[in-house]
């Protein structure tokens, strides 16, 4: 997984290749990304979302939003995930 300012890439790091690119994922940048289990992966933007998405399919499953850029997401366990914006720690 890579995050390149306005695209996400999924990539096979094992032959190297591209396997999935989502092109402006976010109204902003993209500032942040975590591994999920079960083939799921968030993004976090300056927009104030958290995106969940299906890493096979890059369909959105999930938005959760903050009032402010977000700087950083950490998964915490299987389905908690740590947020970091100006307005706190969530």
């Amino acid at each position: 997984m890579s995050g390149s300012f306005r695209e996400i890439i999924i990539w096979n790091i094992s032959i190297g290749v591209e396997v999935l690119r989502i092109i402006n994922p976010h109204t902003g940048w993209v500032t942040s990304l975590a591994a999920v289990e079960n083939n799921r992966f968030a993004s976090a933007g300056d927009d104030g979302k958290i995106i969940i998405w299906n890493s096979k399919t890059g369909r959105t499953l999930k938005t959760f939003n903050h009032k402010n850029h977000i700087h950083c997401i950490a998964l915490i366990n299987g389905n908690t995930l740590a947020s970091a914006s100006n307005e706190g720690i969530f």
